[in-house]
């Protein structure tokens, strides 16, 4: 039996004005359709992922 995810996640790099990466930043990612908010942090070298969300559309808020 297979299963079908249906949905997918964020991953992206957080940078500041000079491009400088941003370690530990936090990314907030809300739902517009429901309202859930989901929050994540960037690793030493900027990177994040989010978790399997699903299909929508999103805002992506990133504060340091």
């Amino acid at each position: 039996m297979y299963a079908q995810t249906s949905g997918g996640a964020f991953r992206g790099e957080v940078r500041d004005a000079s491009t400088a990466v941003l370690p530990h930043a936090k990314i907030a990612i809300r739902s517009v359709d429901t309202g859930v908010e989901v929050v994540t942090e960037s690793d030493q070298e900027g990177l994040y992922v989010t978790p399997t969300l699903i299909s929508g559309s999103y805002e992506l808020t990133a504060v340091t």
